[in-house]
């Protein structure tokens, strides 16, 4: 429901991709009470993500939050911005489904080409330094998940590690999709 400032609106995204999502909005991640976390949309209009977000907020039919591991604040004062979306000062807003997989797809892709391009540049970099690269994939997805400000864990770690080594092994592809 709405507070005096803002609502949570549920996003169901992996973890993973939380941290990643909220560094390409250029924001902070928030950790809530429950254990799930939140930032703050300052997206502009103009905006890939906002347009896709804000275009797509629709009245929650039910009263209360849904649940979910990631909550978007959104100011209530968006319809002065947007006057087509439902006025959050007074009833409860969410996120439409179809965008919600369309944005955790998109944010997939992209993670996965920046992370196979920095393992790549690292590997190139090191083996033409050196003339090795014994140890560097691993070395380059840890800088990677340091950088773009993802949580470090086995189950990460290893998940990134799998998706750089079938990027390896897939033949390349002259168009990409």
């Amino acid at each position: 429901m709405p507070t005096d400032n803002y609502q949570l609106v549920a996003f169901n995204i992996p973890e993973h991709l939380v941290y990643y999502f909220a560094r390409k909005l250029g924001n902070e991640v928030e950790l809530l009470p429950d254990g799930s976390y939140t930032t703050e949309t300052i997206v502009r209009k103009n905006s890939f993500y906002g347009q896709h977000i804000y275009t797509n907020i629709i009245e929650n039919p039910k009263p209360k939050t849904i649940k979910a591991n990631f909550y978007l604040k959104i100011r209530n004062t968006i319809r002065i911005d947007y006057p087509n979306l439902p006025d959050a000062r007074y009833v409860g807003i969410m996120l439409d489904k179809e965008v919600e997989n369309f944005i955790n797809k998109h944010l997939y892709h992209i993670l996965k080409t920046e992370l196979i391009s920095y393992v790549d540049g690292a590997l190139f970099s090191y083996q033409r330094e050196k003339g090795i690269t014994k140890g560097i994939t691993h070395r380059a997805i840890s800088e990677f998940m340091f950088k773009n400000r993802i949580l470090i864990n086995d189950s990460t770690f290893e998940n990134f590690r799998k998706m750089h080594y079938r990027e390896k092994k897939r033949p390349k592809k002259l168009i990409f999709s």
